[in-house]
């Protein structure tokens, strides 16, 4: 036995003298994941909000329906369908194909974790260029723009614009491409692809395209067949991209999200940046004011028809850097909240106006209001109604006159959730209460911001 223990202890003994706490600091990093959505978001499962928690198809096993479900305030997540469950670390090791020390410093690299420690050894990682990674992604927004304009298979695309109203001139000013059905390596092996990046005089290798996050899982391309959306930075650089799923795809057969975003990069972080920004923030500064929408379309069909001080936020929810970098373009730091009609977009104001507001308003000194396009659900329904009827100015004095009718501070939308009086029955009957109730359920279980 004594023989058997010597050489144990001798090995743990060298193991604390050479990384002292080395266990110790990564158990307790186990405790300071940020987020598990965030971490999720970040390795490209796509959420939406329901039923108390946030749910995506399983990465780990195909189906038409959601049942992986992730718990922010566990920090857990679970597949009623696999039974694959896990915390952030489990997640990151199983999609990335890593171990614990691997998974740590990727999460570290995003600043998704954070230590106090500096003794903790880290596995070394390639580092790619930010310079670089901003090459290729301006390489790929031309190519995927390129293929709009002149490929056949991206005809549908082509069609779909159309068909919700968007000009040629705002897919040129937006930069709107097409995702052809190649794959990674045939992408960056095509003949324009190669001359953007040579005209710069850059190489660049497949590791370095993964990295800005075309590349998706399982075996399949993140954007394939769809139509692609360039985000950009304030200044106008291409910093990832956001799609649209297109009606009768050829190689979605199943139930996949509708839009789909880059994952979290060392460029492109979803809660701190805003799409449009980089063409609204002269209108913003003009009009002194920022409206703050929900989708993409959103912020096409308003600027196409010249409402242009518009921004949308990325993914599940609306962040307090999007809306002080929003109100930043503005003199009087004024930012309408301009949210879908619906009930997930109730809900999303309802949460905005009692959590998040309270604080960054007296913060950052922010004039915050509220408003609605009822009975369209959104802008874009908004506009594509109205200019069945108006031309753009029309469009734009009525778009106008809505907003400002409806208009009420944000003190005043958080007071009405608070006292319980926002979704009251339209007509007395004996189960008034329980409509309220079921209203109210239906409207915290419903997705957020897409």
């Amino acid at each position: 036995m004594v023989k058997i223990l010597v050489p144990f202890l001798l090995v743990r003994v060298l193991r604390g003298w050479l990384y002292p706490g080395t266990r110790r600091n990564l158990v307790r990093r186990r405790n300071n994941v940020k987020d598990i959505c965030e971490v999720a978001e970040a390795l490209g499962i796509e959420l939406i909000s329901k039923s108390g928690g946030y749910w995506s198809l399983c990465p780990f096993h195909d189906e038409k329906t959601p049942s992986f479900k992730l718990s922010p305030e566990k920090g857990v997540f679970y597949c009623f369908g696999c039974g694959a469950k896990g915390n952030a670390f489990h997640l990151t090791q199983k999609m990335r194909s890593c171990n614990f020390e691997e998974a740590s410093s990727w999460l570290l690299s995003l600043s998704l974790l954070t230590t106090n420690n500096k003794t903790v050894p880290m596995v070394e990682q390639k580092e790619i260029n930010e310079h670089e990674l901003r090459l290729v992604l301006s390489a790929l927004a031309r190519y995927y723009a390129k293929s709009l304009s002149e490929s056949v298979e991206a005809g549908a695309a082509r069609m779909y614009l159309y068909d919700r109203g968007i000009s040629p001139e705002t897919t040129i000013k937006f930069g709107l491409g097409y995702a052809p059905s190649r794959s990674i390596g045939q992408i960056s092996a095509s003949r324009y692809f190669l001359q953007e990046l040579q005209q710069k005089n850059v190489s660049i290798s497949i590791p370095a395209i993964d990295a800005v996050g075309v590349k998706s899982f399982p075996k399949r391309d993140r954007f394939a067949e769809r139509l692609v959306l360039p985000i950009r930075d304030p200044a106008g650089q291409t910093v990832g991209f956001g799609s649209r799923l297109l009606p009768q795809p050829t190689i979605y057969k199943k139930n996949v999200p509708k839009y789909v975003n880059s994952p979290v990069s060392s460029v492109f972080a979803k809660s701190r940046l805003l799409f449009g920004l980089d063409q609204a923030a002269p209108f913003i500064r003009q009009h002194d004011e920022a409206i703050i929408v929900e989708g993409y379309f959103d912020v096409l069909t308003l600027h196409d028809c010249g409402i242009r001080n518009v921004v949308a936020a990325l993914g599940v929810t609306l962040t307090r850097f999007q809306i002080e970098h929003a109100a930043r373009y503005s003199e009087s730091r004024a930012v309408i909240l301009l949210l879908d009609s619906d009930s997930a977009g109730n809900a999303a104001t309802d949460k905005l106006c009692a959590s998040l507001l309270p604080n960054l308003v007296q913060d950052a000194g922010l004039d915050v209001s509220v408003s609605h396009l009822k009975p369209f659900k959104d802008a874009a329904d908004f506009v594509q109604s109205i200019r069945k009827h108006q031309d753009d100015a029309g469009l734009r004095s009525l778009f106008a006159q809505t907003i400002l009718a409806n208009k009420i501070p944000w003190e005043q939308r958080r007071d009405k959730v608070l006292l319980g009086d926002l979704f009251k029955p339209g007509a007395p009957n004996e189960n008034g209460d329980q409509d309220v109730q079921r209203q109210r359920e239906v409207d915290n279980n419903s997705i957020v911001v897409i």
